[in-house]
């Protein structure tokens, strides 16, 4: 063989594998930003749902606030849910103990006492229930950014450079 012929055979693999690296890397990038954004508009929904918490606990009795609540409750549970299609496959169970246990804690600090029936009359600033709900949602949202630190950090790791640090070993 040649070495005109080697020399372009190497490109040519080179080349191809450069394109590898550069398509995931995109896609990589890609899929954190919409993570990173996700996770954004989460807690800043979820800051959103204390104040509306703290403004129903703390004031008369208001109906549409009730369900404003549950809608926002179901829909972020949807929402944490569509994490899933986003992270890589090892943090589905983080995101799984999310919902289980740290959003079932928002949802019952918000719902389990004074709310609807139990609702008849407003109760102090400084009730117990709204420190339950704050803490609740603290915890959810630090859950949460440990979630986004993790995938926020770049993994070097492709099938392509993969194959390419397994064929250097060997050699």
């Amino acid at each position: 063989m040649s070495s005109e012929l080697l020399n372009s055979i190497l490109v040519i693999v080179g080349w191809i594998i450069v394109h590898q690296l550069s398509v995931y890397r995109d896609i990589e990038k890609n899929r954190r930003e919409e993570l990173v954004s996700a996770l954004d508009k989460i807690m800043q929904r979820f800051n959103d749902l204390l104040v509306l918490s703290n403004e129903y606990h703390t004031n008369d009795r208001d109906r549409s606030r009730e369900v404003t609540i549950k809608i926002t409750l179901q829909d972020f549970q949807m929402q944490i849910l569509h994490l899933m299609d986003i992270c890589n496959p090892p943090h589905e169970d983080t995101i799984k103990l999310i919902i289980h246990d740290d959003f079932k804690l928002v949802r019952q600090a918000i719902t389990l006492e004074h709310f609807e029936d139990e609702h008849l009359e407003p109760i102090g600033h400084d009730s117990n229930i709204i420190y339950q709900v704050a803490n609740s949602i603290i915890n959810l949202n630090s859950k949460l950014l440990e979630l986004k630190a993790t995938h926020v950090k770049f993994n070097y790791s492709s099938p392509a450079l993969n194959m390419i640090k397994k064929y250097i070993r060997k050699a």
